[in-house]
């Protein structure tokens, strides 16, 4: 797919507005502006269905870093000033799925750490279920904080 069919793609899926400038700046920006229409108020999960078409591509790359970058700025309850948005962060998340993929092939390509490859997991969508290769595009997981100490020693009266 080339660059103007991927911007046709997400514009028509996600209704981005008519404003849409069609490049890969207004692409970061609208996906990071995804509103509560569209989401259902509990962020996407997008899934770039027969992604091998893009590995060849000179914008695969980007690509992958575009929608990494919109992601991460979706979830975030801040703007890139470090100010609280007046909006809350939204999930937001993206998968390639793969036919026949090398992951190292995929790695080299992309070169990103917040990069999730699997294999040969299972990749549910709507009742479907696919097998083969998925490249996960999101911001770096956060570590869950440990749970708060708790005093065992008797109370006294």
């Amino acid at each position: 797919m080339d660059e103007p069919g991927i911007h046709q793609s997400f514009a028509e899926a996600l209704r981005f507005p008519g404003y849409y400038g069609n490049n890969w700046d207004a692409l970061v920006d609208c996906l990071d502006d995804l509103c509560a229409e569209v989401t259902g108020g509990s962020g996407i999960v997008g899934v770039i269905q027969a992604a091998d078409r893009f590995l060849d591509a000179d914008h695969f790359p980007l690509l992958v870093s575009v929608l990494r970058q919109g992601a991460e700025r979706a979830n975030s309850s801040l703007d890139l000033d470090g100010f609280p948005l007046d909006r809350p962060a939204i999930a937001e998340h993206f998968v390639f799925e793969f036919r026949a993929f090398d992951p190292g092939r995929g790695v080299r390509l992309v070169e990103q750490p917040d990069l999730i490859l699997t294999q040969g997991g299972r990749l549910r969508r709507r009742g479907a279920r696919s097998r083969g290769m998925a490249l996960r595009v999101g911001p770096p997981r956060r570590p869950r904080p440990a749970p708060a100490p708790t005093n065992s020693s008797p109370a006294l009266d």
